[in-house]
């Protein structure tokens, strides 16, 4: 594939041809050569290449998403239609996730609409709709979602509303969409008593430590215990003195302080505070589950009274691959806030902000926003209903996605790449996988002890511990 590395699509062309037509060719060969003409721009003989490579080895979602994208750059409907259509079956036939077939729409009517192209785009999606009724509704709800959205964007709001509305039987986030003056009316109610005794529950075990500046996360008692020490030494790896590690904990038990201490004294450069809420509500699992990724933001505001100093939120099962505060370190007054920013997908109701890393200076413009976020995710926490990406509904609400490019608070967004998300130089990625597996505490334990024995050596290295985190990272994060 170098050749078509190097640019010199006509070369890949006529070289990856003549190995698809050896005796014994394999389907990623075939694969290769359906690549090489897309970016030759024979889109004709692409199709007919993907479609070879899928019947040799029809058991790879991607080859089915990479024909979904290049149909709908075509503007064939017809042919995406029947490929769609077989997608669908091929989901259980060969195990797939049911929502696969969402992602390549998506991407397919986001290059369609940057293209100017925002008719061919609802075009596709109302191809993809009308497959996808008979046989999965709830597929079909996702992409009524993308149509609403779409029409909300583009100034037909009635459209709009009505799509929106039919496919909020099957998006369960859709019930959180507050737009305009619905959304001030939302967190307007939440006053008086409610707001008092939620605000009491809060508990600072320490005085704020004095220093430079915060990184936050939230959890229970459970992911204290599990991740708590390596996100704690990720950072100890490379933040300066002047770095606090705050740790929230939700429904603390027996163990809790005990943990806190032990965090600490593993510690080099940083100081530790720690605060905790008991378990607000009851909730159902998956309520507890969408409560858990919002509280960081019910209680942001908190930690910036209590700190004013820059902060940084993010995932506790998570490592950073640089000083934490050298991403605050470049933001301003224009641009206090920085965040997992994608405003320009169809997805913007939920997905234009990402939850898992947030990083923002003491401004009164950022504090009125994450004060408002507060209390439309506690209007949410009050009733008991707190659909999955309600976090990320909350924070492009209050930021103002619905409205970009005019935004309520300056933005600068996260360099991503690869999972791997970046802002002053400073790398950050999610552990995403096997945390279940039975050898995965011992490993992260490990790895606290050898970047302890790194930190404490004499001129030890920086790059060093990177690397010994992008090892670890690199079977964990996904």
């Amino acid at each position: 594939m170098s050749a078509l590395a190097a640019g010199a699509a006509a070369d890949a062309v006529a070289v990856l041809g003549r190995a698809a037509a050896l005796p014994g060719a394999t389907g990623q060969m075939t694969f290769n050569l359906a690549s090489a003409l897309a970016a030759a721009g024979e889109r004709a003989q692409a199709v007919a290449a993907w479609h070879r490579a899928l019947a040799a080895r029809p058991a790879r979602a991607g080859d089915w998403s990479n024909l979904v994208e290049i149909l709908i750059a075509d503007g064939d409907l017809d042919a995406l239609a029947a490929h769609l259509g077989a997608y669908l079956g091929a989901r259980a036939a060969h195990g797939f996730f049911w929502k696969e077939p969402y992602y390549p729409v998506l991407k397919g009517a986001d290059r369609l609409i940057a293209a100017g192209d925002r008719a061919g785009a609802a075009r596709v999606l109302a191809r993809a709709i009308a497959v996808a009724d008979p046989h999965d509704r709830l597929l079909a709800d996702w992409f009524r979602f993308l149509l609403g959205s779409l029409h909300l964007r583009f100034g037909d709001p009635q459209t709009a509303a009505a799509q929106l509305r039919a496919a909020a039987r099957g998006v369960a986030f859709l019930r959180h969409i507050r737009l305009g003056d619905a959304f001030a009316e939302r967190i307007a109610a939440v006053a008086g008593d409610p707001l008092r005794r939620y605000d009491a529950a809060f508990t600072m075990h320490t005085d704020a430590p004095p220093g430079s500046g915060v990184v936050a996360c939230a959890c229970d008692a459970v992911y204290l215990r599990r991740f708590g020490h390596l996100f704690a030494a990720a950072i100890d790896a490379f933040a300066t003195p002047e770095c606090v590690i705050h740790f929230h904990v939700v429904a603390p038990d027996a163990e809790t302080a005990s943990q806190i201490a032990a965090v600490e004294a593993g510690l080099t450069h940083c100081r530790v505070g720690w605060s905790t809420e008991p378990l607000p509500v009851p909730l159902g699992p998956q309520d507890l589950r969408t409560f858990y990724t919002c509280v960081r933001f019910l209680r942001l505001p908190d930690l910036i009274a209590a700190y004013r100093r820059p902060i940084v939120v993010a995932d506790i099962d998570a490592v950073f691959l640089g000083d934490p505060l050298a991403m605050p370190a470049l933001l301003d007054e224009a641009r206090p806030l920085a965040l997992l920013f994608s405003p320009t997908t169809l997805a913007y109701l939920y997905d234009a902000v990402g939850g898992g890393l947030v990083a923002a200076l003491p401004f009164p413009a950022v504090e009125t926003v994450f004060a408002d976020i507060k209390r439309f995710l506690l209007s949410w926490l009050i009733e008991g209903r707190m659909a999955y990406f309600l976090d990320q509904v909350a924070l492009g609400l209050g930021v103002g996605v619905p409205a970009w490019p005019d935004l309520r608070v300056g933005v600068r967004p996260f360099a991503l790449a690869g999972g791997e998300a970046s802002l002053g130089g400073t790398g950050f990625l999610q552990i995403r996988s096997d945390k279940a597996a039975a050898d995965f505490d011992a490993r992260a334990a490990r790895l606290v002890a050898q970047l302890g024995t790194a930190r404490r050596q004499d001129g030890a290295s920086q790059e060093g511990m990177g690397w010994m985190l992008r090892s670890f990272a690199g079977r964990v994060v996904g």
